[in-house]
C-alpha cells in the first residue's frame, strides 16, 4: 500500500506582532493538518482490497486539499475543499497509467472521505457531496488548450493542483501528477534549460478571468431587489479581491521575480508552486531587501491581507450584518481598492527588475 503520510504542517514562522491574524491562522491550519493525519491513519486502510491481485483504491487515486486549508489560512469554520483524481501516472515519465476507479470504488472512497471529514469536525460537504467527483488526470492533461477546457472543471482542478494544493491521500501520486502538469506546460525537448513559460502564465491569467466571471454569474443583481448589492455578494466580492487574487497573482509575481532574460529554470518554477501564497510574497520581499520600494510594498500587501482576514473571522451572521451597513461596506470596499492598488505597484516594481515574462503577463 502506498505511503499516505500527509505533508508536514506549515512550518514557516510568521511575525505575530506584524501580522497577528496570519500567524493565528497558520497555527489553526497546522492543528487541522495534524488532526487530519491522525484520522487518515484510521480511515485510509479501509480502502484496501481483499483481492491481493488488485491494487488498493488508495494506490490508484489521489486526494488533494485546496482553499484556505491548503493556503495555510484556515479558520475554525473553514470548509474541507478538495479534488479527487484517478487514471494516474505510475512513474516520473508518465508512460504507465493506473486503471481508473470503477463506480463502487469511487463510492467507497467518497464514503471514507466523509468519515474523515466528520472525525475532524469539518462542515458537511455542499449539497450532500454533489460536487465531489473523481476527475481523470489524463483528461486534465489532454484538455490543456482545448475548447472543452473552458467549461470543464478539469481546468480548475489542474490549476489548483499546481498553484494551491496539499496532498491528503497518496503523496507519491500527488507529486508525480503535479510534476506531469508542469511538464505539460514546459519545454519537453530541453526540460533542464531556462524557459519562458508563456502558455502556463496565460492559463493562470485565464483562470483569474474565469473566477471573475463566475463571481458575476453567481452573484447577479436582481431586478426585484432593485439591483442592490446583497451582503452575500459583498462578502464574495471581498473574497475575490483578496484571497483569490492573491492565490493567482502571488504565483505570477514569484515566477516573474525568479525569471530573467532567458526565462527561469524548472526547479525555481516548482518551488513557486510548492510555496504558499503568503510565503511567495515573503520570498519576493527577501530577495529585494536592499530595494527602496519592494519590501515596503510587500509589507503593505501583507498588512492589508491580515486586516481583511481579521475582518472576515467574525461569525457569519455578524459579518453579513456588518456588510449590510453602507458605512461599514464602504470602508471595506475602499480597503480592498487600496489592497489592489498596492499589489499592482508591487507587481510593477518587481517586473521592472526582472524579465520579459512580466511583459507577457501584462500583454
Amino acid at each position: 500500500m502506498t505511503s499516505n503520510v500527509l505533508s508536514e504542517p506549515f512550518a514557516t514562522p510568521i511575525d505575530s506582532s506584524r501580522y497577528p491574524e496570519l500567524a493565528r491562522r497558520r497555527k489553526v491550519t497546522n492543528d487541522k493538518w495534524i488532526a487530519l493525519g491522525v484520522a487518515a491513519e484510521l480511515v485510509w486502510p479501509k480502502l484496501q482490497h481483499a483481492d491481493r491481485d488488485t491494487l488498493h483504491i488508495s494506490d490508484r487515486a489521489c486526494i488533494y486539499v485546496t482553499g484556505s486549508v491548503a493556503r495555510g489560512e484556515a479558520a475554525s469554520v473553514s470548509d474541507l475543499d478538495l479534488f479527487i483524481i484517478d487514471h494516474l501516472p505510475t512513474s516520473v515519465d508518465g508512460d504507465q497509467i493506473h486503471d481508473a476507479l470503477n463506480a463502487i470504488e469511487k463510492a467507497r472512497l467518497i464514503s471514507a472521505l466523509d468519515e474523515l471529514r466528520i472525525s475532524c469536525n469539518f462542515r458537511p460537504f455542499s449539497r450532500g457531496g454533489e460536487f465531489i467527483r473523481v476527475h481523470s488526470f489524463q483528461q486534465m492533461l489532454e484538455e490543456i488548450g482545448a475548447p472543452s477546457d473552458d467549461f470543464s472543471n478539469s481546468f480548475t482542478a489542474r490549476l489548483l493542483l499546481l498553484m494551491n494544493s496539499r496532498p491528503l491521500l497518496n503523496v507519491e501520486a500527488y507529486n508525480l501528477a503535479r510534476n506531469e502538469v508542469l511538464t505539460s506546460y514546459w519545454d519537453r525537448a530541453n526540460p533542464e534549460d531556462h524557459f519562458l513559460p508563456i502558455m502556463l502564465t496565460n492559463d493562470i491569467r485565464r483562470w483569474w478571468g474565469v473566477l471573475c466571471l463566475n463571481f458575476e454569474h453567481l452573484n447577479r443583481r436582481l431586478k426585484e431587489q432593485g439591483y442592490a448589492s446583497t451582503p452575500k455578494r459583498r462578502l464574495d466580492n471581498l473574497k475575490l479581491r483578496y484571497s483569490k487574487l492573491l492565490g493567482v497573482y502571488s504565483t505570477l509575481l514569484d515566477l516573474v521575480d525568479r525569471s530573467g532574460a532567458d526565462g527561469l529554470n524548472r526547479a525555481d518554477a516548482l518551488e513557486v508552486f510548492t510555496s504558499l501564497p503568503i510565503d511567495r510574497i515573503f520570498s519576493v520581499s527577501s530577495r529585494h531587501a536592499d530595494d527602496p520600494d519592494i519590501p515596503n510594498l510587500a509589507h503593505q500587501v501583507l498588512e492589508g491581507y491580515d486586516q481583511y482576514l481579521a475582518f472576515v473571522a467574525k461569525p457569519e451572521d455578524e459579518l453579513l450584518t456588518s456588510l449590510s451597513n453602507e458605512e461599514s461596506w464602504t470602508a471595506q470596499q475602499n480597503a480592498a481598492f487600496k489592497f489592489h492598488e498596492t499589489f499592482v505597484q508591487l507587481f510593477a516594481a518587481t517586473g521592472r527588475t526582472s524579465s520579459p515574462l512580466y511583459e507577457y503577463c501584462i500583454v
